[in-house]
């Protein structure tokens, strides 16, 4: 099934939590009961989503995989996605996103935000210091870093992110919670250590440290627990 419009409005009531009973998927996508199931029994035979038990719903990883490409985006974006992403530092320590939306709800992970229709990448970059941090000091480019994420035989997500670093006085205050989620302070020591690390967390720091600026290109088998199940989707 080509995902439609109208089914991914219910699609998108997952984005902030894995589990979703019936009238809260009408009621969040602003459909009427009949047209609610009708587009919520599109998304079970395509395999987005599966019915559990006493009328409860659960994205399934072709949903999160749906989610992670198309939430507040074009349905049909270009592989693979540009994105302006920032290994930021307070003083000398990292600052890390602690995510709480989809597709990877609790990991940490580098603030990022996709590239804009006509945006250089310095300016995403800013955007991003700007929306995320709260800050005006201008993040510098860094490479680029491709991550190509595999769930089985699917491709569930391929970005190339454009790395920049963003310096900030020690003491600098963080935004105590985002539209993401909430930021995280760890010593260089500590970073490897960092609970339910997203999978390029760390590569992504090692290859900044490293500072060649080309492009380097990392292919990550996920697992159900980075897409917090727990067994494979229905088929």
């Amino acid at each position: 099934m080509q995902m439609q419009g109208a089914a991914f409005r219910v699609l998108a009531c997952f984005y902030e939590a894995d589990m979703r009973s019936f009238s809260e998927l009408c009621q969040m996508a602003g459909y009427p009961t009949d047209l609610g199931g009708y587009y919520i029994r599109q998304l079970i035979s395509a395999g987005h989503i599966q019915k559990e038990e006493r009328g409860q719903y659960r994205i399934l990883p072709k949903g999160k995989r749906e989610l992670a490409v198309h939430y507040g985006k074009n349905l049909h974006a270009s592989w693979p996605r540009v994105v302006a992403l920032l290994v930021v530092r307070v003083g000398e320590q990292y600052a890390v996103l602690r995510r709480r939306v989809q597709p990877f709800p609790g990991a940490a992970e580098w603030p990022a935000s996709a590239v804009e229709h006509g945006e250089t990448a310095s300016e995403a970059a800013a955007r991003v210091a700007k929306k995320r941090l709260a800050t005006d000091i201008t993040p510098q480019p860094a490479g680029f870093f491709r991550r190509i994420d595999k769930y089985g035989d699917t491709i569930f997500d391929d970005k190339l992110f454009l790395v920049h670093t963003l310096q900030l006085p020690p003491g600098t205050p963080l935004p105590e919670k985002t539209e993401l989620g909430e930021y995280e302070l760890y010593d260089p020591g500590d970073l490897p250590h960092v609970e339910h690390a997203s999978r390029a967390l760390l590569d992504i720091a090692a290859y900044v440290a490293a500072g060649a600026l080309t492009l380097q290109e990392k292919v990550y088998s996920l697992n159900p627990d980075d897409v917090s199940l727990t067994e494979e989707p229905a088929e």
